[in-house]
């Protein structure tokens, strides 16, 4: 993976080495906060459908 910009000063080459939890926990704070996060279009269902399930879990 490149050093692709994700947005939220957050860059894909320090991602890909996340825990995925904590790459979901990181993102939804990120949105609450007002940042904008950019994905490339095959990462944008998956991202929703782990957004859902973290934010079930939370209740």
């Amino acid at each position: 993976m490149g050093d692709e910009h994700l947005g939220g000063g957050v860059r894909a080459s320090a991602v890909g080495e996340l825990p995925s939890g904590l790459l979901i926990t990181s993102l939804v704070l990120l949105e609450r906060a007002g940042a904008s996060v950019t994905l490339k279009p095959e990462h944008e269902e998956t991202l929703r459908e782990e957004k859902a399930a973290f934010v079930r879990a939370m209740g």
